[in-house]
């Protein structure tokens, strides 16, 4: 291959990701545009007490939803050795999964926490379409 057709597809690349990155910017800026307006209804509803509603073709409803976060990753690994959840915990992706089920369980039965892990709450409005079309 010549390095002209080397150098035009290395112009063609350029292009490209600038405007990958254009891209990127635009839907970053759109998403925080979509939790803003989520927040702002949640509070609206929350402060209405209205749990949620049907609009057109859509559900709405207000969740609340708690998380788990590991802020020490050494002192959780250790309490999962020890309770023998090391693989299941610590060794995929999944483990977050798990790890939510985990401190939603100890929220509603009021443990505390392995070591090395917090919480956090997720407050938004779910979406779904109402659309019952049989397939």
């Amino acid at each position: 291959m010549t390095s002209d057709k080397i150098e035009a597809r290395l112009l063609r690349l350029a292009k490209r990701k600038a405007r990958d990155n254009e891209a990127e910017a635009k839907l970053k800026l759109s998403r925080a545009e979509t939790k803003r307006l989520e927040y702002e209804l949640y509070e609206e509803m929350r402060e209405r007490d209205i749990p949620g509603m049907k609009s057109g073709e859509f559900t709405f409803s207000r969740t609340r939803q708690i998380w788990g976060q590991v802020q020490d990753i050494d002192l959780f690994a250790e309490w999962c050795q020890d309770q023998g959840l090391a693989t299941e915990f610590l060794t995929s992706k999944a483990s977050v999964a798990r790890l939510n089920e985990l401190v939603r369980s100890y929220t509603e039965t009021g443990e505390q926490f392995p070591p090395g892990v917090t919480s956090y709450l997720r407050e938004g409005i779910s979406v779904r379409s109402n659309d019952t079309k049989e397939n």
